[in-house]
């Protein structure tokens, strides 16, 4: 439950109303995570090299920094593909209902009309007529 109200939310804050627009989004944030990734990178290399203090605490914040908004878009992401995921189910399952959905009362009222008759007995077998008489011939 607490998937679904995290992905309702990224849907409003975001102003996500198409799956189009979900896809774009998803698509900007893998971006912006491979850029923030790089960033974050280079950022660990001249913290190797540095000799200096100061230095040393800014590169660590800044990693800190880049760190926490890679997380929250790694978040973003996975639960845009549970979005994703969870809008095909729901359409395979809304048009599966469509075909076991009860017929409409009008055609209930023909089915009705359309069974009168026969009760298809030509097409069983003797063995099941009784005594194995043809009903079609009277003597």
């Amino acid at each position: 439950m607490a998937v679904i109200t995290a992905q309702t939310k990224l849907l409003c804050q975001r102003r996500i109303s198409s799956k189009e627009q979900l896809l774009d989004y998803a698509s900007i944030a893998q971006q912006e995570m491979r850029l923030l990734s790089s960033e974050r990178k280079a950022l660990y290399n001249r913290l190797r090299r540095c000799k200096e203090e100061g230095r040393i605490d800014a590169c660590k914040a800044q990693i800190a920094v880049l760190s926490k908004r890679l997380a929250a878009l790694r978040k973003e992401v996975k639960l845009c593909a549970g979005i994703l995921a969870r809008s095909g189910e729901m359409m395979t399952k809304l048009h599966g209902d469509r075909k076991n959905q009860p017929l409409r009362r009008e055609d209930v009222i023909h089915e009705q009309w359309s069974r009168g008759g026969r009760s298809g007995r030509q097409h069983e077998s003797a063995g099941h007529r009784g005594d194995g008489q043809d009903f079609r011939r009277r003597r």
